[in-house]
């Protein structure tokens, strides 16, 4: 059985400039390139961390977001992640993550105040939109600087 991992691997190594993730145009969507680039990063970055394989992480961040998108299928690759919805109330979040018992929570910038609240190691998903280009002139190829890096949460 081939993991999600080994498709986009497989359709990068076929058609790397092939829109992997459409954002409804052309300026934010990602190649199958770009995005290997991003995952191999993000899982250099998770084994660094101590993070391995079936290890349970969650992520709060909006549902609708490219970034989102992103984030979740590239921790997902080797790791269980569970999307949480910041909107939650802090008593549901509290039940949600109780129940999930994630070792990690990663959160984008603007969620800082809300991760910290839970008495979980927390890692903040740093972005930098400047060095996503537009496809497909030039094909996505820069990916291994434009996301996250993760940085410790303080």
């Amino acid at each position: 059985m081939n993991t999600i991992y080994q498709k986009i691997k497989a359709h990068a190594a076929k058609n790397p400039d092939a829109i992997a993730i459409f954002s409804g145009n052309q300026t934010n969507s990602l190649t199958y390139q770009f995005l290997l680039e991003l995952i191999e990063t993000i899982q250099q970055q998770l084994n660094t961390l101590g993070i391995k394989k079936g290890d349970r992480l969650a992520l709060l961040a909006p549902a609708n977001s490219l970034e989102t998108a992103t984030a979740i299928l590239a921790l997902s690759c080797s790791t269980t992640c569970a999307l949480i919805n910041p909107q939650l109330t802090e008593q549901e979040l509290r039940e949600y993550l109780t129940q999930l018992k994630p070792k990690v929570l990663f959160y984008f910038p603007e969620y800082k105040k809300v991760a910290k609240k839970f008495n979980l190691d927390t890692f903040e998903i740093i972005r930098d939109t400047k060095k996503i280009k537009p496809h497909p002139n030039p094909p996505l190829t820069k990916g291994r600087e434009s996301f996250p890096p993760l940085t410790k949460g303080g």
